[in-house]
């Protein structure tokens, strides 16, 4: 939460004083204004995939096997804070899982898809699953890219298939910024 209310309170400094006169008016600086961004990001997303109603400033969308979830931040500082703390608590979760033989793989950079990006894969045979998840930060977004089977290892197709749902939102997501 205090990653997100800080930039909101340094962006209320309060204001300069007006010129007295007009010439210096004209060279006084004014403040870039900030992109405009619809409230949901996943208005920016193909009309094919089907948003899940979510609060806020997030949303969820299916993409065929893909599970895929879309959080817009205020501003690219704290976007890049939260997905920093995102891949840490990722890197944690990396081992084997005793109990069940299945596990959590390292994470692994991803380079050319979105700003910066890193997958990480998980298998359980208890629960016969397997997956292969992107986490990608696009200027104020960060998104999440899933893909679930009920298999018990994960698979080079399993990966493909992830990285291509990855590939397939920073493409729609980057055509809209």
């Amino acid at each position: 939460a205090g990653a997100i209310a800080l930039p909101l309170v340094l962006d209320r400094a309060p204001a300069a004083e007006p010129s007295a006169t007009p010439a210096a008016a004209a060279t006084t600086p004014t403040a870039r204004p900030r992109p405009s961004r619809p409230a949901d990001p996943c208005t920016r997303l193909s009309a094919s995939y089907r948003p899940s109603a979510t609060p806020g400033n997030t949303c969820s969308v299916r993409m065929g096997d893909a599970s895929v979830t879309i959080k817009s931040h205020p501003d690219e500082a704290t976007a890049r804070q939260i997905f920093a703390a995102l891949r840490r608590r990722q890197a944690a979760k990396a081992g084997s899982d005793l109990i069940d033989e299945g596990g959590t793989s390292p994470i692994r950079n991803v380079r050319g898809i979105g700003d910066e990006g890193f997958a990480q894969d998980g298998s359980s045979t208890l629960f016969s699953t397997a997956t292969s998840t992107v986490w990608l930060r696009i200027d104020t977004l960060t998104v999440e890219v899933q893909v679930l089977t009920n298999e018990t290892r994960v698979t080079p197709q399993l990966r493909n298939a992830a990285l291509r749902a990855a590939r397939t939102v920073a493409a729609e997501l980057a055509e809209t910024a």
